[in-house]
Parts: C-alpha cells; sequence; structure tokens
C-alpha cells in the first residue's frame, strides 16, 4: 500500500505521486553504498544509521521509521487538524462514524505541498 495513514489530505492521485516520490527516495539512500550496513545486536535488532528526518535507513536497503519519529509525525497531524471544522462532526475522517472507536487523526491537513518539502 503505498498511501497510508496521516498522508496528505489531498486528491488521491498527486498524493500517490508524492508517496512513489518519497519510497523512491527512500530505497535508493537506503541502497547507497557509504551507509553502513545493518548488523543484529544481541536483543535481535537490526542497528542501522539513522537519518535527518527520523528513518532509519541502511546499506542493505532496510528502512525503517523509528518511534520518536512517528510520535511526532501525529503529534504534527494532531495540531494540524486541531481547528478543522470535521472535528465537530462524527465524520469517518478521524473515525467517528463507528460507535465506541476512539477518534484519531487521518491526515496531514497543511496540504500536498507542505507534505512535499517535509
Amino acid at each position: 500500500m503505498i498511501s497510508g495513514p496521516n498522508g496528505p489530505f489531498s486528491n488521491l492521485p498527486p498524493a500517490i505521486e508524492c508517496h512513489v516520490d518519497i519510497i523512491s527516495d527512500l530505497i535508493a539512500r537506503a541502497e547507497k553504498s557509504d551507509l553502513p550496513k545493518a548488523v543484529n545486536g544481541t536483543n535481535g535488532h537490526l542497528y542501522v544509521h539513522t537519518n535527518d528526518i527520523g528513518v532509519a535507513e541502511s546499506a542493505n536497503g532496510i528502512v525503517e521509521a523509528l518511534p520518536e519519529a512517528e510520535q511526532e509525525w501525529t503529534a504534527l497531524c494532531d495540531e494540524l487538524s486541531s481547528k478543522s471544522l470535521f472535528r465537530r462532526i462524527d465524520s469517518w475522517i478521524f473515525g467517528k462514524n463507528v460507535p465506541g472507536k476512539k477518534a484519531t487523526t487521518m491526515f496531514y491537513f497543511a496540504g500536498l505541498g507542505p507534505y512535499r518539502k517535509t
């Protein structure tokens, strides 16, 4: 799946194109020969290089978002949507259309342009 939670709130074809660009760049960066190879630690975790955007990557093609980066991105998406009119209604946009389901931010509400720059 290319699109996922906290992607841009925009038309889908341009958002998918943006995701393809991001994924292609991550793969290219992970395959660069100047990055260290991932190594198994004693606890079974892979240790890899962490880049400037909170993504772990290595020369053997491993790319994984770090928990801290996921939390920061979710907090940013929550902040951006905090004043949205969608917050005032029981809409699928926040998962409120399912009784008993906890509401959650599902999109990046700053738009596609700023999303491409992050």
